[in-house]
């Protein structure tokens, strides 16, 4: 149980673990996942919700989890400088045969 104020949030200590991981990841938690929400778990937590501009309470709400528990935009393939590999053009259509000519001789 997570307190703050007149708030309180219930989350299981393998979604702390989670948390944690996800935050260690971005770089913003460099402590051990083990599951509890103490101090520098909750200065990290705020340090993500500044960074995604949300509320920045320290607090794993529902909208802060959802965000840390995405992909991380730097997991987007990164641009190269190569240009784009032509495509071939597609080939004609066949021509249609041409009317068979009549001979003028007899």
């Amino acid at each position: 149980m997570i307190k703050s104020g007149d708030t309180t949030i219930t989350l299981y200590k393998e979604v702390v673990v989670r948390m944690q991981n996800a935050l260690t990841q971005r770089k913003l938690f460099s402590g051990k996942a083990d599951g509890r929400f103490v101090d520098d778990t909750k200065k990290s937590l705020e340090a993500f919700q500044k960074a995604q501009n949300l509320p920045a309470t320290g607090l794993p709400d529902s909208r802060t989890l959802l965000a840390l528990f995405q992909p991380a935009k730097t997991d987007a393939p990164a641009k190269t400088d190569t240009p784009a590999k032509p495509t071939a053009p597609k080939p004609a259509a066949p021509a249609k045969p041409a009317a068979p000519q009549r001979s003028s001789s007899p």
